[in-house]
């Protein structure tokens, strides 16, 4: 028995045709490379067509295994109503879902000039044009009659409209968290967690000293929203620190970069007492583009 290449290593059963490796046979075929040759086209092309060239054709198209196996067969999940839920128990899942969140960390001013400082993890940005920022600001202080109000915060900013939301920087976190505190009405959170103040440019209210960037705003609009309020800020004024300052990049100026290093890179909330750092950002590429 002929031996042949391995190349031509194939089954056809339906003709009765084996080869492997090294062998290969055919009864009532004549053993050579263009018999097999001749069958194999025999096969492809219809009777009708043997003798010209084969039309084209479209393959069938293939099942493609889903990329996510979860889509098949949908994992268990537990159904709740917000309804059914207490207010606590709303924000706590709330919370401990939509993050990392960034954080505003808003100074105002009283009536008598004095400077507030607080942070805010339920905050976002609203508009690009114009340029509005929000943030969500919860009914955690008591009145003299131990019912819910707001804390100085939303006092100052119906009182004069303004403020500042500075861009919290991982080297600064722990002085943010202790400008939380309850303190007394009055009492300035700057001096109290030691943070340098530095005056503003179009409204009163100071800014942090040290901030990537500040943000000097002006009320919007604010939306009551039961035990909340949703402040929009309008901006009128940035200031940005000259070590995240880039410039000009591919035409577009004033491009900044806040993760060029760590200590100024933002800082986020995830938790009550749980806080994150942005560490081993991933670049994944948008087929629609632009990608910077």
């Amino acid at each position: 028995m002929r031996s042949m290449p391995p190349t031509f290593a194939f089954m056809v059963s339906s003709l009765g045709v084996v080869c492997s490796s090294t062998h290969w046979s055919a009864p009532g075929v004549r053993r050579s490379v263009t018999a097999v040759t001749r069958l194999m086209q025999a096969i492809r092309v219809p009777a009708g067509q043997r003798g010209r060239a084969p039309s084209a054709t479209v393959a069938a198209p293939r099942t493609r295994p889903s990329r996510n196996p979860t889509m098949d067969r949908p994992p268990p999940t537990r159904e709740l109503q917000p309804s059914a839920l207490t207010a606590n128990e709303m924000y706590l899942l709330l919370r401990d879902s939509v993050m990392p969140r960034p954080i505003a960390w808003v100074s105002t001013i009283d009536h008598q000039g004095r400077s507030n400082l607080a942070p805010y993890s339920f905050f976002s940005v609203c508009s690009s044009d114009p340029p509005i920022l929000g943030f969500s600001a919860m009914k955690s202080g008591r009145d003299e009659r131990g019912q819910p109000t707001y804390k100085d915060t939303m006092v100052n900013v119906r009182a004069n409209g303004e403020m500042v939301i500075n861009v919290v920087p991982e080297s600064m976190m722990l002085p943010m968290v202790e400008t939380s505190a309850n303190l007394a009405p009055g009492e300035s959170e700057f001096d109290f967690a030691k943070l340098p103040q530095a005056a503003s440019t179009a409204v009163k209210p100071p800014r942090v000293a040290g901030a990537p960037v500040a943000y000097e705003c002006v009320v919007h609009s604010i939306v009551e929203l039961g035990a909340s309020a949703w402040v929009m800020a309008r901006v009128v004024h940035v200031h940005v620190d000259e070590r995240v300052y880039v410039g000009t990049v591919k035409g577009v100026n004033h491009r900044i970069d806040l993760l060029q290093g760590t200590e100024m890179r933002p800082a986020g909330r995830l938790g009550r007492a749980l806080y994150s750092r942005i560490r081993n950002e991933e670049t994944i590429l948008r087929r629609d583009g632009p990608n910077d």
